[in-house]
């Protein structure tokens, strides 16, 4: 019964007592409720009484009261995260006073695509060679590109229903027959380049190792549950002129399909780098059909050395995901040059300085920074930055130590040539020939954790003229990465203005190149220095709702679905809300489930399948930390219940899972899931 699923409206008011009515001491008042039922055999962990399921008091569902919006239930596994968002949840929830919003610049969040929730799981890799069914698909030393087969069942990758399957020796399975790729080298994902369609556990050039290599693939289990499952067996990376040639290298992982859920896992076995460690830059991710869509699992993109510590489980679902950009504030002028300061180091500069070209003037150099310490750019974590002569310093490292400076017919941004990824306080075709020791580039990093800052600073640089002939300008300006926050602030000393032209590019673009903030809002056509200083700041990932997964329908025409009103989840807010549309309608028996996780809760991986539980289709995408019920139903199956978020900072960057339930329509029916980010 859907009823011994999730069992409605019990108080545990002595692991969580409700709050206080703003301006009272005194508890909130309990409605007169007479005799109350007993739950058979239920206890609160460390309580002598039981849990209380209370008494019927009509309705449409008449087993269960209508409960007062105060009463938040909490089992006794409440995690630490949970007991943090206690004053987010229930002081809303009792009309507690709040002070006005707090500012917040979230981030845009983009249309839902149909895409996949990653989760993580212990590892349990577990090998197919020698177990009965399992089929060789390339032996050991061979140099086959790939095996074409027909799935055992159909399987549903990114919203497309997919029959068959090639097989890659490198490490990865499409869904197309294109054959090639047979020792192509690994690119990032998603990208529009082929292969597409496909999912990578570890794609490098690889080859079966002598003797116990392979690639293998067995189904496990029978309709509707069945299991693929793709093993890449004592994998060698190709290396040498023979391509069997053994360095010892030893890679094992596998690849596994689910036809119950749709899920796809990855596994990893065992890893040995044998003598070409320094060769081995993978590729783990998934990507869709048309390269436009896909999840790099690790962030390393294609420059993963070693295998993951975890395995990983993707549940498919339509996904929004966060569209990082920054806001320009402009603060008071704090220029003070680092040349020549204690730790600071020159990356380039005069004759007879190394890496000097000779001659009066140096022109086209660069050097690249190791970051040490965490630092984000537009989203995505960022180690080696290269900072170029021209007033740029790049993250995809396509300036080189000859990079090319802003072209002399300056190009709008942003522009998905090269350079990419990059920020620049001051982008002009730059060269330096001021005799002065300090001139050049200095780059320093300063601070302790959490407040670590790089700081590159441009001394005396001039424009680029023909012959090298010095144009009188002389250009000093810094630029710093700080760890706080992933600030990029922009400084600007003296500026002498020679002979020009001067038409610099002040600003930050993504590693696409297609979208940028301007600093200035003069495009690649500055010829002044700003008079401020400029920072550049990201936008919050938090203050979002972020709906994942699919819900199930039970009895309903189609799956009821989560969302948000009454503004953004930001401090202060105390009118957002969380809905559910498409519910049944005129019900008081719909509940929604709270939590602080969608991978784990108690002993269970999340996302959860409910069929085993006689829910087929639904599945649990938080962890049951708190459930608020009954919650009421409109004739259009619409319901709303309102989550006052107090001005709390300390609450800030924390997340929310959410989902509704009807347990009775007859079937369970459950909305599908939403991340509330706390901004």
């Amino acid at each position: 019964m859907a009823e011994d699923l999730l069992v409605l409206a019990i108080r545990m008011e002595k692991a969580f007592p409700r709050l206080p009515q703003a301006g009272s001491s005194a508890r909130v008042p309990r409605p007169s409720e007479g005799p109350e039922a007993v739950v058979p055999g239920a206890r609160l962990a460390g309580e002598a009484r039981p849990a209380r399921l209370t008494e019927a008091r009509g309705g449409a569902h008449p087993r269960y009261r209508a409960v007062s919006p105060f009463e938040v239930f909490f089992p006794t596994e409440v995690s630490h995260m949970v007991q943090r968002f206690r004053t987010l949840l229930v002081a809303g929830l009792s009309g507690a006073t709040l002070l006005a919003p707090a500012p917040a610049q979230p981030c845009a969040v983009s249309t839902p695509v149909q895409s996949y929730i990653r989760g993580v799981l212990p590892p349990s890799f577990v090998a197919l060679n020698g177990q009965p069914g399992t089929t060789v698909a390339i032996g050991s030393c061979l140099t086959t590109t790939s095996v074409q087969i027909n799935l055992p069942f159909t399987f549903t990758f990114f919203g497309q229903a997919k029959t068959l399957a090639r097989i890659q020796k490198n490490g990865f399975l499409h869904f197309t027959n294109f054959v090639g790729f047979a020792n192509t080298g690994n690119i990032t994902v998603p990208n529009s380049a082929d292969p597409d369609d496909l999912i990578a556990p570890f794609w490098d050039v690889l080859v079966p190792a002598p003797g116990t290599g392979g690639v293998l693939y067995r189904t496990d289990g029978a309709a509707p549950n069945r299991i693929f499952t793709v093993e890449w067996r004592d994998m060698m990376i190709v290396s040498g002129a023979v391509a069997c040639f053994d360095n010892g290298s030893r890679l094992n992982f596998q690849a596994r399909l689910f036809e119950a859920d749709g899920s796809i896992q990855l596994h990893y076995g065992p890893f040995a780098a044998g003598t070409v460690a320094s060769l081995i830059s993978a590729t783990i991710g998934l990507e869709d059909s048309t390269g436009a869509v896909g999840i790099d699992v690790t962030s390393l993109g294609n420059l993963n050395p070693v295998f993951p510590t975890t395995a990983f489980r993707f549940y498919p679902g339509a996904v929004s995901n966060l569209i990082p950009t920054y806001t320009v504030t402009t603060p008071a002028p704090s220029f003070s040059s680092i040349a020549g300061a204690p730790g600071a180091t020159q990356a380039f500069c005069p004759p007879p300085c190394v890496p000097g070209l000779g001659g009066a003037c140096v022109d086209d150099e660069g050097v690249n920074i190791n970051l040490t310490f965490p630092f984000s750019f537009w989203g995505e974590a960022k180690v080696l930055v290269e900072m170029s002569m021209n007033g740029i310093a790049t993250f995809d490292l396509s300036l080189g130590t000859n990079g090319a400076g802003n072209p002399g017919n300056p190009i709008p941004f942003p522009n998905p040539a090269t350079p990419n990824d990059w920020a620049a306080p001051w982008w002009e075709d730059l060269e330096l020939n001021d005799p002065a020791a300090n001139t050049g580039g200095w780059w320093l990093i300063s601070g302790s954790a959490p407040n670590r800052v790089l700081t590159m600073e441009w001394v005396n640089l001039s424009r680029f003229t023909t012959g090298c002939v010095d144009s009188g300008d002389r250009i000093n300006c810094q630029m710093e990465f700080r760890e706080a926050g992933n600030l990029v602030v922009m400084k600007y000393g003296t500026q002498v203005i020679g002979a020009g032209p001067n038409d610099a590019s002040v600003g930050v673009e993504n590693k696409t190149g297609t979208v940028a903030v301007d600093g200035t809002g003069n495009g690649p056509n500055n010829s002044t220095f700003p008079t401020t200083d400029l920072t550049f700041t990201p936008c919050s990932p938090n203050g979002v709702v972020l709906p994942f997964g699919n819900g199930c329908p039970g009895g309903l025409a189609a799956a009821p679905t989560i969302g948000s009103a009454g503004g953004a989840p930001v401090i202060g807010n105390a009118t957002f809300a969380l809905t559910m549309t498409g519910g049944p309608a005129n019900s008081l028996a719909n509940g929604l489930v709270l939590g602080a996780s969608n991978t784990t809760w108690l002993v269970f991986n999340l996302p959860m399948a409910l069929g085993i539980f006689g829910a087929p289709a639904c599945t649990l995408f938080t962890s049951a930390d708190i459930i608020l019920s009954p919650i009421a139903t409109d004739p259009a199956g619409f319901a709303t219940i309102t989550l006052p978020i107090p001005n709390q900072p300390s609450i800030v960057g924390g997340s929310v899972f959410a989902q509704f339930f009807s347990p009775f329509t007859p079937t369970l029916a459950m909305t599908n899931g939403a991340e509330v980010r706390i901004g």
